[in-house]
């Protein structure tokens, strides 16, 4: 219907605003019911009124836009740029190869601590792969590597420096690297395979004691951004043990004989610091595998 058209014999029912999350269960029976014109029979079958506005209705529902009705006239107006639009969805954060809780909650604190060094979160589904995939994954010790491996794989950074390195280490979330746990046996095994060490400066200690590790203390994110970038490159260092002094020296476990449980408790005991209850009758060997154990660093 032209605007130029009489509609002198028409009234109007008053029609509320209709909400956006109401338009897809809006029927034409609804609509020919409330928002046909009120006048002599047939008159809308016969100027398409209702056919009008009904097309208006839902041409506006499909093309996103709010719709506006006057008498007669079915339109359309583009949203408003003040009409508030829902967030972008994050990206999808998947973590595959068996890890356990801190390993998940490792996507919050990487995605924290790239928003506070002022990097760009990737976009897109995310999958991170921790091979090998039989094998359960534990510990903090995977956010710094998993957030480098994100920078370099969005080209933010360069992954050439990277090449022949392992990284371990806790990220916070202002891009801290905080030490880890279990630190020693990583570091063997990337000496044996000659390949360099970056890791949180509170782990330098027990880095040290593998020889001939090449290892490169950090303590925040930014320091391995301006390492591959070129700016501030990071100073690597060739670890020696310390050496032994007389009040270092303790008997040695192997010579003990026998007691093959006891011998593997005292040994699990010493590396990670347990404590140890030893019980059996006199003569078992009690005292000699007692003194053979080294006092707790804690102490």
């Amino acid at each position: 219907m032209s605007t130029g058209q009489r509609v002198d014999r028409l009234s109007w029912a008053i029609v509320p605003p209709i909400p956006r999350f109401l338009y897809p269960w809006i029927s034409s029976a609804f609509a020919h019911r409330y928002l046909v014109p009120r006048g002599a029979p047939g008159d809308h079958a016969k100027t398409g009124r209702t056919s009008q506005i009904c097309i208006g209705l839902f041409a506006a529902r499909e093309s996103q836009t709010v719709p506006t009705l006057s008498p007669g006239i079915a339109s359309t107006l583009p949203r408003s740029a003040s009409t508030p639009t829902s967030p972008p969805a994050s990206p999808a954060f998947t973590l595959v190869g068996l890890p356990d809780g801190a390993v998940k909650e490792s996507r919050d604190r990487i995605r924290a601590a790239l928003a506070t060094c002022g990097f760009d979160y990737p976009s897109g589904r995310i999958t991170v792969s921790l091979s090998p995939a039989d094998l359960p994954k534990e510990g903090a010790r995977f956010d710094l590597p998993i957030a480098l491996a994100l920078l370099i794989a969005s080209g933010e950074l360069p992954g050439a420096p990277l090449t022949d390195s392992e990284l371990y280490g806790e990220l916070s979330l202002s891009g801290e690297v905080r030490p880890i746990r279990g630190l020693l046996s990583a570091a063997c095994a990337a000496t044996q395979d000659r390949r360099s060490l970056i890791i949180p400066r509170e782990n330098l200690d027990e880095a040290q004691l593998v020889p001939g590790a090449r290892v490169a203390p950090v303590t925040h994110l930014s320091q391995i951004a301006h390492h591959l970038r070129g700016t501030q490159p990071l100073q690597f260092i060739s670890t020696q043990p310390p050496p032994l002094t007389q009040s270092s020296i303790y008997p040695d476990l192997a010579d003990v004989r026998g007691q093959t449980q006891a011998r593997r408790a005292v040994e699990i005991a010493a590396a990670g610091d347990h404590s140890l209850l030893l019980v059996g009758s006199p003569g078992t060997g009690k005292s000699m595998l007692a003194q053979r154990l080294p006092p707790s660093p804690s102490l």
